[in-house]
């Protein structure tokens, strides 16, 4: 049987690698001339075109291995999909290889090495032969409630969940923006409507990555077309420069009073937290809210039973459903 397989990432890059594996390779390679070229030797490299006929696809370095070959080609997606189409045309079997989840921070990387070899693979194992015999341990039962109570913590380890910064031009949304960045990444001006399209930033929280959007403040005429609008976000941080502002409501919704540095803390008011995103006042317990409100924890033994993939979220699940036993 004769299989291609890419090794390198869908996208396109400088360069992408296919691999062939077979007893008897395909007559794909040519010379510049067009003239048939054999496979090199194991171990050997060659530098040859692929051809579909005479239609050059590509030209690739070939290195010859005991089972086959790699074809190391260029990164443009059209031509990978070409030569992986004319493999196929010669009785090739495509595999498709699993480039797994791929940590994003060490919070991430503790929850995806649990889930391979620490706490939460022992889960599994212990939640498949519970759902073997039909019946649930007493003993697994807080264990699983455990992982399970983290699950939103895991869904924003493998994708990192997004905050988007809400309010009336010259709000200092901006200038916010770049105090929870840690550095000038915004353009700050006291003219209002400088920001005119979205931002984005990425932003540790509790040693969790968030996405952080700097959205233009409200402009008359037409709503932007910046495609992530067109889902909402996991919060929105409304910032409000006075208590006079109607200001947003909802579970998503976190209300700020902003310029602290410039007005006294109005008691009473509509909001959940008070900043100066100018002289830093009150950032960081506003970093503390951002986690708390999208189920993050700064307790790093909680990362380790953080199920990051949906298949092992459903096993837990299935299994905490069994009846006790």
């Amino acid at each position: 049987m004769l299989i291609v397989e890419r090794l390198t990432p869908v996208g396109t890059g400088a360069l992408a690698v296919l691999r062939l594996r077979g007893a008897e390779l395909p007559p794909l390679l040519t010379d510049r001339q067009g003239r048939r070229l054999p496979w090199p030797r194991t171990g050997e490299t060659l530098l040859a075109c692929v051809c579909e006929g005479s239609r050059r696809l590509d030209q690739a370095v070939v290195w010859a291995r005991a089972d086959g070959a790699e074809l190391h080609l260029h990164g443009g997606e059209a031509g990978v999909q070409a030569v992986t189409a004319l493999c196929q045309a010669h009785g090739a079997e495509l595999r498709v290889r699993d480039p797994g989840m791929v940590p994003a921070s060490l919070a991430a990387a503790r929850a995806l090495s649990s889930a391979q070899h620490g706490p939460l693979a022992q889960l599994a194992r212990d939640a498949r032969n519970a759902l073997g015999r039909g019946l649930l341990p007493a003993a697994l039962a807080p264990r699983l409630d455990r992982a399970l109570s983290l699950a939103t913590l895991g869904r924003h380890l493998a994708k990192p969940p997004r905050v988007r910064l809400v309010g009336l031009p010259n709000a200092g949304k901006s200038t916010l923006f770049n105090a929870l960045l840690g550095r000038r990444r915004a353009l700050v001006s006291p003219q209002p409507g400088t920001t005119r399209d979205t931002v984005t930033a990425t932003v540790s929280l509790c040693g969790i990555p968030a996405v952080l959007e700097d959205s233009a403040g409200a402009q008359p005429g037409p709503a932007p077309t910046d495609p992530s609008r067109q889902s909402p976000p996991e919060l929105e941080l409304h910032l409000l420069s006075s208590p006079d502002e109607t200001a947003r409501s909802g579970p998503s919704v976190l209300v700020v009073q902003g310029r602290i540095d410039e007005q006294a803390r109005v008691q009473g008011g509509p909001w959940h937290a008070g900043v100066s995103g100018l002289t830093g006042q009150g950032v960081g317990e506003l970093e503390r809210r951002l986690a708390q409100r999208l189920g993050l924890t700064a307790d790093p033994e909680d990362h380790a039973w953080a199920p990051m993939s949906p298949a092992l979220l459903e096993l837990l699940a299935r299994a905490r459903a069994l009846g006790s036993g």
